[in-house]
Parts: structure tokens; sequence; C-alpha cells
């Protein structure tokens, strides 16, 4: 809904502006969606983590570690848990001195419902680590659509949250009516935290509870070497561990506030984080708009790019992946958080993996190129469906068997994935499999130590009638 007196549409010298800005960047599309004029990618950075790079420079070619091969002490690591919530987002990363949740999800259909999926997930995980009282650091929503909202209620209501950021974005929808009910909440919230530190000082105490910080994140906001303050970056080393993470936001809302009308996608908070040598990168629900924008941003800091562990953008979809920008992430390994293939409600429309053909063929073939993509391998190799092309009304989906035998992994295909990033730089993946009550162990070795060429083997398409 528009506001008052203003048009959905922004006005016509904002449009001539975002046109340009679409007309600057669409060399920069065609180099990342094909890898460049010649069909080769642009030569990835070989730091692996923002400070290794600085030190390193980029004269060296892409690196290939040996991953962690056998059980390593994680009392001092970062776990990245991409949880499953069906078709959307929700991730947890843990650190040995506190946790940041990004995204609530999640899927809520007849067969599936992400809410209690989450709650459950978290409240096993507090249970596990009861040291932070329940406690998030920051709660990061990156753009207000429905299938990375949807739990921020029950998030509220159920954990206790110290910060909370967002891109600033008032979508009066669907996706966006959770995110404006949780600026309602921290509104009220901090309106009743000032009340009672009032009244602790006409009662002469000097105690202060603290409100919960609040950042909004506009791309105007950050820098060229993105954005990091006490709000975006809430962690920091204690008594269990020395280590002091480095957090810091790599894009947000690229628009203005009151402008209306372009895809919530392209305004993502993208985070980057680094724990020693080990590296994340955030991406979010990013397209290859805001991927060509954001490339331009940092081409002179390509470094803070370049990431070990990679969460795939949107979903997989084929308008999230180029060659271009796979090779500047450079990743070891990489997940991307969506639905399973196998859940089909056979309606139009159907918000699930298997409608939107998530991952794309095109986004996966990427990921798993031999020259830029995915460079750890996965101990076993896994035959997963990929999908050609999505569903419209009475047209399915097309999908089609591949083996993946690179480090790539999907909630969809894998169940809850933990990536576990030592300050040293070693990588360990956990899987819980899809259905299965216990996890299973997949250390990973490098690239080198396994098939060299570790292409994706293809098999004849599947018609969606095939299928359960």
């Amino acid at each position: 809904m528009a506001r008052a007196g203003s048009s959905i549409y922004p006005p016509a010298p904002t449009r001539y502006r975002l046109l340009m800005h679409r007309i600057s960047v669409l060399a920069a599309l065609l180099a990342l969606s094909c890898g460049g004029g010649h069909g080769t990618p642009a030569p990835a950075p070989t730091g692996r983590s923002y400070a290794d790079y600085l030190q390193q420079g980029q004269e060296e070619g892409p690196a290939r570690e040996t991953l962690a091969t056998g059980k390593v002490d994680s009392s001092d690591a970062m776990n990245v848990h991409f949880i499953d919530v069906g078709q959307g987002s929700a991730t947890l990363v843990e650190f040995p001195c506190g946790a940041i949740l990004v995204d609530t999800g999640g899927e809520l259909n007849d067969q599936f419902d992400s809410e209690p999926q989450l709650v459950a997930y978290l409240k096993a995980f507090f249970e596990r680590r009861r040291d932070l009282n329940k406690t998030l650091d920051a709660l990061v929503i990156s753009h207000p659509h429905i299938d990375h909202t949807r739990s921020i209620p029950a998030v509220l209501a159920n954990f206790r949250i110290r910060n909370i950021i967002d891109n600033g974005d008032v979508q009066e929808d669907i996706g966006g009516k959770p995110q404006i009910e949780m600026h309602n909440w921290l509104f009220q919230h901090n309106q009743e935290v000032a009340a009672r530190n009032q009244a602790r000082a006409k009662k002469g105490s000097k105690t202060r509870e603290l409100p919960i910080g609040h950042l909004d994140i506009s791309s105007e906001d950050v820098g060229s070497d993105g954005l990091s303050n006490d709000i975006v970056d809430p962690v920091a080393a204690c008594s269990a561990s020395p280590v002091d993470p480095k957090i810091r936001a790599l894009w947000g809302m690229r628009i203005g506030r009151s402008e209306k009308g372009l895809n919530a996608n392209n305004d993502s908070v993208v985070l980057r984080i680094d724990y020693g040598k080990s590296s994340v990168l955030l991406a979010a629900d990013l397209e290859l708009l805001s991927i060509a924008w954001m490339s331009k941003q940092y081409k002179d800091h390509l470094a803070l790019l370049d990431a070990d562990i990679y969460q795939v953008a949107h979903h997989g979809s084929r308008n999230s992946t180029g060659a271009a920008w796979i090779s500047y992430v450079t990743p070891k390994v990489a997940v991307i958080s969506m639905g399973p293939y196998e859940r089909h409600l056979k309606t139009w429309p159907e918000f699930t993996a298997r409608s939107f053909g998530h991952p794309n063929v095109n986004s996966v073939d990427q990921l798993l190129d031999d020259s830029y993509g995915v460079s750890a391998m996965r101990e076993q190799p896994k035959e997963v469906m990929v999908g050609r092309r999505g569903a419209w009304k009475e047209t399915p989906s097309e999908f089609e068997a591949r083996v993946i035998d690179r480090a790539l992994y999907a909630t969809g295909w894998d169940g809850n994935v933990v990536v576990t990033a030592h300050p040293d730089g070693k990588l360990e993946v956990e899987t819980t499999g899809r259905g299965d009550a216990e996890s299973v162990k997949t250390p990973q070795l490098s690239a080198d130590a396994a098939s060299p060429a570790a292409k994706a083997a293809k098999a004849p398409a599947v018609a969606p009638s095939a299928a359960p």
C-alpha cells in the first residue's frame, strides 16, 4: 500500500536515475552471467579472510587447501547452522561467545510448517548452549519477504534479543507485515525499558537496563570496506575464546526509504563474517542486478567477497549466480537454503522449491565449475534433483537428476547443514539428512585430494508427473 499522497511507483527523476543505474551495470550483468566477453571469469582473489588477503595480495591462483578430515575440537569455532525451514531461509551463526540469527523462514502449507521446526531447533540449541541464556546478540532480517520473515513473532516471543537489523523497507503485504510487527514490538519494548529506567532513577538507583539496538541498513550507509559497528558486530572475544569475530554488512536497501516498485531481493542485507582465518558470506536473496552493483562497489576490495563458506543467493534460482561472481567468492563450501523436490502440492500457485524449480541447473553448474566453483569435495557423492525451469499455471516445472560430488549442500537435499569453521581455516560439515534422526559427519577433502575434474554427472530429464 502506498503512503498517503504518494504513488506506488518512484517519481520520474527517481525512475530516470534507476534507469541509468541499470544501463551502467548492464555490462557487469553480462559478465556475471557469462563469465566475461571471452568466456573466462575474472581472476579470483586468493585470500581466505580479509586479513590474509591484505597480507598475501592477488598474485597466486585459487587456493585448494586440504580441509579437516578427522574430528576436530569445536570448542573454539564458528558454527554456521543452515536450518531446514523448507522453501525459505533461517541461518544461525554460533560463536563461543554469542550467536546471531539471520532470517526466520520459511514454508507453510498442508504438508509442512516451518515455524515449529525453527523454534524447536533454536530451543535445542539454547538447551545445549545454556551459557547464552536464550539470547540472540542480533536478529537480522535481510528483506521483507515471507520466506524470510514468517517466524519473526515466534522468535521474539521465545528468545531474548539484543539487537535488530533490517534494511528499512516497509512493505504492507504478507512478507512485510511480520517485519512491521517487529518494528512495533521493538518500539513498545524500548518504551517500557525507558519507563523502567526512569522509575529506577527516581528511586536513586544507578542500575540501567539497555534498550534493544536497531539499525536499518541502506547500501548508501555501507562504504567500500563494508559497515561494522556495535549493532552489526555485537559479538566479541570472551573467556571462552580469544577470537573476536568480525561481522560487517556489505549491502542493504539500495533505493530510498520512500521509493517503491523494485524487487526487495536486490535490497537484501548481506553479511560477511570473519572468524580467524575462516570466513562466511551470507548473500540472502541477491539477484544479478544487485550482484552487479555490489561487484562494482567492491571492485577495489574484492577480498570482501572472497569467502570459505557461501550461502548461495536467492535459494539457487536462475537469476542469482554468475561466473564472475562465483570467481570472486571462490567458496570451499556452498549451501543452498531451499525446500525439497519431493514436496509437491499440485496446486497453483505453489510456493515450494518444486514449483520454483530450485535450485536451478544453471546456477548449480556455475557453482560446480572446475575453474572457479566450489573447491572442496563431499565425502560421498549424492544424487539430487535440480530444476530446468519453474512451473507456471498449467505448465509444470522440469527437473533433472545430477550427482553432486563437490561440497555443495542444500537444506532441500541434506536437511539441516552445519558448517564448523575453525580459526585456523579448517572446515567440517555436518548434515542431519532429510528425515534422519541422527546427524552424519561428512568431513571434507580438498579437490586436489579427490577427483580433479569433479564434474556433476548428468542424467535424463525427469518429468514432474514421474516423481512422488
